[in-house]
């Protein structure tokens, strides 16, 4: 993406489970440059419910939010969170229901980064619906059509009268 015709400046932090660096590398972001915005659009994905599962998801959605809410109250609190949800943490009437264990934690992330918003960071929370994409691998089913069309094969799907909304990253 170019962002340079809007003015911005964007700098990309990698986080994965445990890893001190990339807090430290955030610290340093916050201290060092005047950065308005940081979007939360990394996260585990793991759909498991084993213990492993479990550290994975609460590193990723749950602790790298509230770290990254943490350092902009103490470094840069003009800063804005956008932090990155999802469909799944709705059931079909969009009350809250979370699917599996990832739109738990999803949640229990939006709910604990309401602490920073109380007092006084500007955070807003996108629940993003069907993504889809370029170099997307996953079995979805944008992905699951393409496939079946160049297979020459046939998709069980539903009668298709839910909604469906895709989005494209």
């Amino acid at each position: 993406a170019h962002f340079e015709e809007f003015g911005w400046l964007v700098s990309t932090y990698s986080f994965r489970p445990n890893d001190a660096f990339a807090i430290e590398s955030l610290r340093t972001g916050l201290s060092e440059k005047n950065i308005t915005a940081v979007a939360i659009a990394g996260a585990s994905q793991n759909i498991g419910d084993d213990a492993e599962a479990l550290d994975e998801l609460l590193q990723s959605n749950v602790f790298m939010p509230l770290a990254i809410a943490a350092l902009c109250k103490e470094l840069s609190p003009a800063t804005r969170i956008i932090h990155f949800g999802s469909s799944w943490q709705l059931d079909i009437d969009g009350r809250r229901d979370p699917f599996n264990l990832y739109a738990a934690t999803k949640t229990a992330a939006e709910e604990a980064l309401r602490h920073y918003a109380n007092q006084g960071l500007e955070i807003v929370s996108l629940r993003l619906f069907d993504t889809y994409g370029s170099g997307d691998t996953r079995k979805k089913l944008i992905n699951l059509i393409v496939q079946t069309i160049k297979n020459g094969d046939r998709l069980q799907t539903t009668e298709g009268i839910q909604e469906f909304g895709l989005m494209h990253i």
